[in-house]
């Protein structure tokens, strides 16, 4: 009996907890997300990378770029998104997977937003793409 009672508090601790899609997100996500839906989709790389300074980043901001220079290209509009998961790691990292609902098929937005100091939030990683697989881990897609 107490081994089950200190394997349930070890997974209480350990396993990060998903929020409930109402939960309030990091501002700077929800200002890219607001830019998105007005069409401004290299705004909301650039308010999501603002801050990005290792190396490797110029090229990671690039390919974002080229994404949304795609998109315009095919006539896609965005009509809003699905938060479909918001895990909070911790208090200060945060993983948001959401579903872009594109006129002509979903992209799919795993965000990785951190907060050094509240109520400071940075983005430290994007990904998007029209593959499901490619985005979310399957991890989420059980309950």
């Amino acid at each position: 009996m107490l081994r089950v009672s200190v394997a349930a508090f070890l997974i209480a601790v350990v396993v990060p907890q998903a929020a409930p899609a109402q939960t309030p997100l990091p501002p700077i996500v929800t200002k890219g997300l607001t830019a998105l839906q007005e069409q401004r989709c290299r705004d909301a790389v650039d308010i999501w990378t603002v801050d990005w300074q290792w190396p490797r980043d110029t090229e990671r901001r690039q390919r974002l770029m080229a994404t949304c220079d795609f998109l315009s290209e095919v006539g896609a509009s965005l009509h809003g998104y699905d938060l479909y998961r918001v895990i909070y790691v911790t208090p200060h990292l945060a993983r948001i997977f959401i579903v872009l609902r594109y006129e002509r098929h979903p992209l799919y937005l795993a965000v990785t937003a951190y907060s050094p100091t509240d109520p400071d939030w940075r983005v430290t990683e994007i990904s998007w793409d029209r593959d499901p697989e490619k985005v979310f881990p399957p991890v989420l897609d059980s309950p």
